[in-house]
């Protein structure tokens, strides 16, 4: 299609749309995955997706450790207590 990536691009939409009516149509399953956006995933449930894949093992353990890894950060005030302008390294 020529549109790496472009998941809102109207092309794009319209193509699926027909992908997915189609299958539901003749009666088989129809799935998609767009990591990241729990939106995107709803849009397409509402147009008949059935498979939904949310994200990957790798995506919500990188979300997860940046999550944590800031709260920390936030805690130790970005430096380890006891060190003279040490930063935290990770």
């Amino acid at each position: 299609m020529g549109i790496p990536e472009q998941y809102e691009h109207p092309e794009f939409e319209k193509v699926v749309k027909a992908i997915i009516h189609q299958a539901r149509a003749e009666g088989i399953a129809a799935g998609i995955h767009f990591p990241g956006k729990p939106e995107r995933q709803i849009k397409w449930i509402k147009e008949g997706a059935n498979i939904v894949l949310h994200s990957s093992d790798m995506g919500l353990f990188n979300q997860k450790l940046k999550e944590d890894i800031s709260m920390i950060r936030a805690a130790a005030g970005d430096h380890f207590i006891g060190f003279e302008n040490a930063e935290i390294i990770i």
